[in-house]
């Protein structure tokens, strides 16, 4: 099953398809016969291949470029090496060629320089001469976005090299490492950020989601601290998450902390042991309300809650501990990250 980043990836083509003609012509050198302004003219074709005899094989991405057509564009997000792709993907170009009579190109995107190693190699198919070399884009070959203006023009492509050149997974090239390349990928983290003000909310939270899934640590800071000081991103989203998150936990708290306010009561007999419950009550029912408003935080954006991540909030007695994690439900990349 496609991973959340995986999917994210392949809707940054989905939502332009010309990032998909962009990649083939500036970064794999393909020359397409059309100028500059007509690659726009791109949209999403069927990426389902099929036949009788065979199961259905499907694309990530099927970019149709120009109008009349001119190009067929099949695009692939690889994250790791899968050998069984290199059987599917000659397939995707002869069905592609057989319905439309276009010139086809496979594109592979891979967020790490061993991938995109892996798959930068000929598919040997027997027939003399007709060798199938996927057009591998790894993080080496994607340009530098670093201009907010320019991310602004092209946010897609903003945020792939956000992911290409400040992704956790990394590429492995000596020229990356260092201090320099920390710096570079923040630049661009942030460039990214800075272009998706352009996109609807929708799409800019799910790219913002995406970025902080797969961005590395230093690309990740930048990210957050920018953020920081730039409330249209923290207000409207956080503040729905969090509301949603405190609802449901302030009803399940507020139900803990009547049952146990009276209990205490009644067995006690005393008006200070009423008061005392129900002082109990409150301050269970406050945390309650956090461990469920975190969770509930962490669903909604689409990340994997463990199953020992309730139990280990619950063991928390602390309210503001509590409220800080709440408040870094709302940006870490992994559940794991809270630091619960």
């Amino acid at each position: 099953m496609p991973s959340a980043v995986h999917s994210l990836v392949v809707e940054l083509f989905h939502a332009r398809p010309a990032l998909a003609a962009e990649l083939l012509v500036e970064t794999c050198g393909v020359t397409l016969g059309v100028s500059r302004a007509d690659l726009g003219a791109c949209r999403i074709g069927s990426e389902t291949f099929g036949a009788t005899q065979l199961p259905e094989h499907r694309a990530d991405a099927v970019v149709l470029v120009g109008e009349p057509l001119v190009a067929a564009i099949a695009v692939e997000v690889q994250l790791g090496p899968d050998p069984r792709k290199q059987r599917s993907w000659p397939l995707y170009l002869g069905a592609l060629w057989w319905r439309y009579g276009a010139p086809v190109y496979l594109v592979v995107v891979c967020l790490s320089e061993r991938v995109a190693s892996f798959f930068d190699r000929p598919i040997a198919l027997g027939q003399p001469g007709f060798d199938l070399r996927p057009l591998v884009v790894g993080p080496e070959r994607v340009v530098a976005v670093e201009d907010p203006a320019e991310a602004a023009l092209r946010p897609e492509l903003a945020v792939l090299s956000a992911l290409a050149h400040g992704g956790r997974r990394g590429s492995g090239g000596r020229a990356r490492r260092g201090e320099r390349a920390a710096e570079r990928a923040a630049r661009c983290a942030v460039a990214a950020a800075e272009g998706l003000f352009t996109l609807p909310e929708e799409l800019r939270y799910s790219y913002i989601d995406l970025l902080f899934a797969a961005l590395g640590s230093a690309a990740r800071t930048a990210l957050e601290e920018w953020m920081s000081q730039h409330h249209e991103y923290q207000s409207k989203l956080f503040r729905s998450l969090v509301a949603k998150g405190l609802k449901e936990g302030r009803e399940a708290g507020l139900q803990l902390g009547r049952e146990e306010g009276r209990e205490e009561g009644r067995e006690e007999g005393r008006e200070e042991g009423r008061e005392e419950g129900r002082e109990e009550g409150r301050e269970e029912g406050e945390r309650a309300t956090l461990v469920s408003a975190i969770v509930a935080v962490l669903r909604a954006r689409g990340l994997e809650v463990p199953d020992a991540l309730t139990p280990a909030l619950e063991a928390c007695r602390d309210a503001a501990e509590l409220r800080r994690w709440l408040e870094r439900a709302a940006v870490v990349a992994r559940a794991e990250d809270l630091g619960a």
